[in-house]
């Protein structure tokens, strides 16, 4: 029996499991049609606070931040499906950890921080996209998914005690 003879490799799922994957994969966005550039999510206008701010912590504590994403026009936006990464951080000793963001689908976002080390810190939050840009590459993980491939490799037992190997370029269907 020669198992390595696939040339090609085609991930099958439940629907249920189809479904517990989509459901990872939602994103919200704009709740009607972005047509002026103005009204994405502007880095410049966006603002963040530090909740219950204290004068110290102790190592596993938890902070908590607040970003309130505004657009271009300074006005606070309505809906979620920004993707923001926030950062906790020390130059001086060249430590950092991120921080777990959860969208409350209102132009808000929480950040928790596990904070993990003794001394001062830092918070930096970036927008890495506007979910108006999320909704482009979101429709276009949609209309072209044929375009996004990875590598199956695969290796077993060959004859006399051999390895073999295959790489096969996988798509998900």
């Amino acid at each position: 029996m020669k198992w390595l003879e696939a040339k090609s490799c085609m991930v099958l799922h439940s629907s249920d499991a189809y479904s517990r994957l989509q459901q990872a994969v939602y994103w919200d966005g704009p709740d009607r049609s972005i047509t002026n550039v103005s009204m994405s999510t502007s880095p410049a206008h966006t603002t963040f606070i530090i909740e219950n701010l204290k004068e110290s912590y102790q190592i596993g504590d938890k902070l908590f931040v607040t970003v309130h994403a505004k657009n271009f026009e300074n006005t606070s936006k309505s809906y979620g499906g920004d993707f923001f990464q926030a950062k906790l951080f020390w130059s001086k000793t060249k430590a950092s950890v991120f921080g777990e963001v959860v969208d409350l689908l209102n132009g808000s976002y929480s950040v928790r921080f596990l904070l993990p080390w003794v001394g001062e810190a830092q918070v930096a939050v970036r927008l890495i996209h506007s979910s108006e840009a999320v909704q482009v590459l979101k429709h276009h993980r949609d209309t072209d998914s044929d375009r996004v491939y990875f590598n199956g490799y695969y290796e077993g037992p060959g004859p006399n005690k051999t390895r073999l190997s295959e790489t096969v370029t996988c798509n998900v269907k």
